[in-house]
Formats: C-alpha cells, structure tokens, sequence
C-alpha cells in the first residue's frame, strides 16, 4: 500500500510539473500569437494608411493648379470644390442655382458649400473663343431665399423648387457689371498637403486650408495616419521628367507609390 501510495504522489508530482510546462508553452504560444495579431493588424492599419495618402494626393495632382511643392513632404494647390453658372448679380455677391434639386439634376454641383477665403472664378467674354476668368476671394456663403433673383419661370431651377434657397456668395470686392446670367462658375480652394508629427512618436499626413492670397494656412487636419516619420519616407513627393511620383510608407506597411503627368 505505501508503494501504491507512493507511487501515485510521483505520478502526481510528474503531472503537476508536465501541466506547468504545458501551461508555459501555451503561454508562449498565446504571446506569439498575439504578437502576430498585432503584427498583422498594424500591417493593415499601416497598408491602409499608406494607401489613402497616395490616392488622395494623386486625385489632388491630377485635378488641382498652381501646384507648389514645399520641400518633398509637402505639396500646395488650388483644388475645385463646386461647379454652377451664374443666375443672378448684386453689388458684392453672386447669386447660384439652389444646390439641391427635388426634381431634376441641379445647376449647382457642389458637393461641400464653399466657404470664408476661397476663390469663385466666372467664365468673364472678352471677345476671345473661350474667354477669360474673373475672380474675386469669397467673404462668406449663406443660403437665403431671394424673390425675383433665378426665378424657376426663367428656367433657372423646376417650379417645384421656386421657393428654395439660392446660394449667395458674398466677396471681397465689388461685382462687375458685364458679367452676363448662365456663364459658368466655379470655387477653387487652396490648401497644402503635408507631412506632420501628431505626438507620442507618430506622424500623419494631413491637410490644412490656406489664403490664396496671403498664403498664410490654417490648422492642420489628419487625412492618412500613422505613418513614419521623413527619415522613414512617410510620406515624399517628387517631380522629375514632367510626372509627379507620390510616396507613402505607414507604420508596419509595405509602402504605395503613384506617379502623376503635369
């Protein structure tokens, strides 16, 4: 019986020493594990970043103008933010189509309204095929309903809108008096794109809104993030051979590059 007895406390001591190695290798396995979650989510969080800095820049180069670059972690340029023609004049403001339409496809396509600092272009005829552009800084945009001003009998929006509010520009300057209704619009924004540290070792690629005139930028807002930091070519943006190659490398990314025509 003590041999029996004995012999089991051994085979105990053996299973609890068997049981501790097996619980340390499945917690070795469990941190592998999770390391490799982490790995891989980091790989996608990073993939995605990097992603989403190359496609929006590249869509910005291929529509924008007056392109400068600041460096090779920055780009600044004029972006159009909204297209519509001209229905109505006042001594500083123009007057659009309303931006929504109940029935039919607007005249103004403006997928942001355009604020404080932009530029409105208007297609001005001076003789030439295509005529020339004026323009003026916005002061700032309201929606108002303005009686007499596009009226929906002149075609200029379905009558079951007759009531909407028109989209009134407010600039920084007086409006000439030869700008002719149903010429065409469009508000440009201009703005920088850059590279920039959001704290604790991190970076991003963000975009700040800038004075067409004075130059002078905003605030900074994250548009792709993490990325590495410059030394890690986070985000570049060369010219060379009349193309633009834009780069980005986030955090645990493999690294996205698009090049650009002039």
């Amino acid at each position: 019986m003590r041999l029996r007895r004995g012999h089991s406390l051994a085979e105990a001591l053996c299973a609890l020493a068997l049981g501790g190695v097996l619980a340390a290798a499945a917690g070795l396995m469990l941190a592998s594990a999770r390391r490799a979650l982490e790995d891989s989510e980091l790989r996608s969080i990073g993939g995605r970043a990097e992603r989403e800095a190359v496609a929006i820049v590249r869509k910005a180069l291929s529509a924008g103008e007056s392109i400068v670059l600041h460096g090779d972690t920055a780009v600044e340029l004029d972006l159009l933010i909204g297209a519509s023609v001209l229905c109505g004049t006042e001594y500083r403001a123009l007057v659009l189509p309303p931006p929504r339409s109940s029935v039919a496809t607007s005249m103004s396509a403006l997928p942001q309204l355009p604020g404080a600092d932009d530029v409105v272009l208007v297609r001005r005829f001076d003789g030439s095929a295509e005529g020339a552009w004026w323009y003026a800084v916005v002061d700032s945009v309201a929606l108002r309903r303005l009686p007499g001003q596009c009226r929906a009998e002149d075609g200029w929006r379905a009558p079951v809108d007759s009531t909407a509010d028109l989209l009134r520009i407010v600039i920084a300057d007086t409006v000439p008096v030869d700008l002719e209704p149903g010429v065409e619009v469009r508000l440009v924004r201009r703005g920088r794109f850059a590279l920039y540290h959001i704290g604790r070792g991190e970076w991003a690629m963000g975009w700040r809104r800038c004075h067409p005139w004075s130059g002078a930028c905003g605030i900074i807002q994250p548009v792709a993030a993490p990325l590495r930091p410059p030394g890690g070519r986070g985000f570049r943006i060369v010219a060379d051979d009349r193309v633009w190659t834009v780069a980005a490398h986030g955090v645990g990314g493999r690294g996205a590059h698009a090049t650009v025509p002039w």
